[in-house]
């Protein structure tokens, strides 16, 4: 089984959060699971009260207010700045990875990194602490110890371009990360698209998508689907807010030439 990064568990999670997750797992109406369908308007509104990023089922509990006067216990009617849209009018955009791409980190809030699987002892990402950065001296991103001699043992596929990327499996195991890091708060909403670059063969790859380490999205492409999918994932998103793409193999990393690319708007 290929390594990949999993969640970790959040010991501040409150009972009264764990209620609430109980009654919010199913859209209303519509009996649907919202992560399938997306959020109903009136729905998105009830959630944006509760503070509560969306994505899958999972919750992101630290972003709720410490102490007994949380969110969930305001009216309904008596929604926080961040839950309102990021920006005016609805869909503008604030990010694009492949508009704003470029080779110095930071720019317009993306950071080009990896993960190094091979070397993390249990064998688990951890956005917070794990996430390492790359280099672009020739205008493509690469690890910096980076040696494109194919039997170097510094030698990896994993690099990272405007349109996508490539992970790395073979010497050592490299995910490319694409972070885009929030400097809005507000309802959001991720235009995501995952497809083979190169349709040839191969196993296809896997991109998941993590918020502030929370897993809120992920697909597998086959090797010859050059179409991919594009999908819109609701997200809160608050200043800081560290938006993930990890790019990962299935089998081993062979064609495994990927395009994705991600645009941050409001909904």
């Amino acid at each position: 089984m290929p390594l990949h990064p999993r969640l970790r568990a959040n010991a501040g999670a409150r009972d009264d959060v764990n209620d609430v997750r109980m009654i919010l797992a199913r859209a209303p109406d519509s009996g649907s699971n919202f992560c399938d369908h997306g959020f109903p308007v009136l729905f998105r509104a009830f959630l944006a009260s509760m503070l509560l990023t969306a994505g899958c089922g999972r919750f992101d509990f630290a972003s709720l207010p410490d102490g007994s006067g949380s969110s969930i216990d305001a009216p309904i009617d008596a929604v926080p700045d961040a839950a309102l849209p990021i920006c005016e009018p609805a869909g503008c955009t604030v990010a694009s990875s492949e508009a704003d791409y470029a080779a110095t980190q930071g720019v317009n809030g993306w950071y080009y990194g990896y993960w190094w699987g091979a070397v993390d002892g249990d064998g688990m990402y951890d956005a917070a602490t794990e996430f390492r950065e790359m280099v672009a001296p020739q205008g493509v991103w690469n690890p910096p110890d980076f040696n494109p001699d194919t039997q170097s043992p510094d030698f990896t596929w994993a690099y990272l371009a405007a349109w996508g990327g490539h992970p790395g499996f073979s010497p050592m195991i490299k995910l490319p990360i694409r972070r885009w890091i929030s400097t809005v708060s507000g309802l959001a909403s991720l235009t995501v698209y995952h497809a083979k670059s190169d349709s040839s063969g191969g196993d296809g790859t896997r991109l998941i998508i993590l918020a502030d380490g929370v897993e809120i999205w992920r697909h597998d492409v086959d090797g010859f689907d050059g179409v991919g999918v594009t999908v819109e994932i609701p997200v809160l998103l608050h200043v800081g807010t560290k938006i993930d793409m990890v790019l990962h193999y299935i089998g081993d990393d062979a064609i495994d030439t990927t395009n994705f690319t991600m645009i941050v708007h409001a909904p």
